[in-house]
């Protein structure tokens, strides 16, 4: 599980498992993002919200990564570039195309 807070506001609060739900008011109220997997079919390993943007959400599953640009409502996939899981990421805090990702010793 992962607990993300927006950089460009500290009441945006993001957290995952098998789906993401989002907060906008500190985590007193949760609303489920729509997103391209289906809720609980896949599990969520990496979560990132960018620091310039908060519009900007990446996660990954086992064999994709998945980027929104506003905020959820959208989302744009790309290959997994390991056969690694990415459990962490990070979004460059200078280019929000560029991220990292922290693997285990999974393998899908």
């Amino acid at each position: 599980h992962k607990l993300v807070i927006s950089a460009t506001d500290n009441s945006l609060v993001y957290a995952n498992d098998y789906s993401i739900a989002s907060s906008y008011d500190n985590g007193s109220t949760w609303k489920l993002l729509n997103l391209l997997t289906p809720p609980k079919s896949v599990y969520i390993y990496g979560l990132a919200v960018s620091a310039l943007d908060s519009n900007i959400i990446y996660y990954t599953t086992h064999d994709t990564i998945y980027k929104s640009i506003d905020g959820g409502d959208n989302w744009s996939t790309t290959s997994m570039p390991t056969t690694r899981v990415l459990d962490d990421l990070l979004i460059s805090p200078t280019n929000n195309n560029v991220i990292y990702g922290g693997a285990t010793n999974k393998i899908k």
